[in-house]
């Protein structure tokens, strides 16, 4: 009788180490304050309509993306809107990134973080996913 309590404890105790630590390593999505989203707004959205075309893609993800929580999809056909919208934005052109002109040009990006950023993509070869690496550790590392 003993052994079946201490092993349901034990179970009970395991159960609970186990959701605290997964509760751990999934990160919440924290919320934009209301400057930043309505800054990166004002900047995607003359492209927003064209890169919906160019990629075919949902635009749900991208709507609550932009509007509400910092988060950013991990769908293939999503890195692609980002590539179409960092291109049509002159921050990226012929596959090299115009660190000053993104700087200038980006609400709330420091070129600390810009460069940051860069440099993670760099050596990608694939636009989309090398756009993907860049608007991903901006929102992820800084912005919001």
């Amino acid at each position: 009788m003993k052994s079946s309590v201490y092993h349901t404890k034990t179970m009970i105790i395991l159960a609970s180490v186990v959701t605290l630590v997964c509760s751990l390593s999934v990160p919440e999505p924290r919320k934009a304050p209301p400057e930043v989203v309505a800054k990166w707004n004002e900047m995607v959205m003359p492209y927003h309509e064209l890169c919906l075309n160019e990629t075919h893609i949902d635009p749900e993800p991208i709507i609550h993306m932009l509007s509400y929580y910092a988060t950013i999809p991990e769908e293939r056909e999503i890195h692609c809107y980002w590539k179409c919208f960092q291109e049509h934005a002159k921050f990226i052109s012929n596959g090299k990134v115009d660190l000053d002109f993104m700087v200038k040009t980006a609400y709330n990006l420091s070129r600390e973080l810009a460069e940051k950023c860069v440099v993670l993509g760099d050596g990608e070869t694939d636009l989309c996913q090398k756009s993907y690496i860049i608007v991903k550790c901006i929102v992820m590392d800084g912005v919001v």
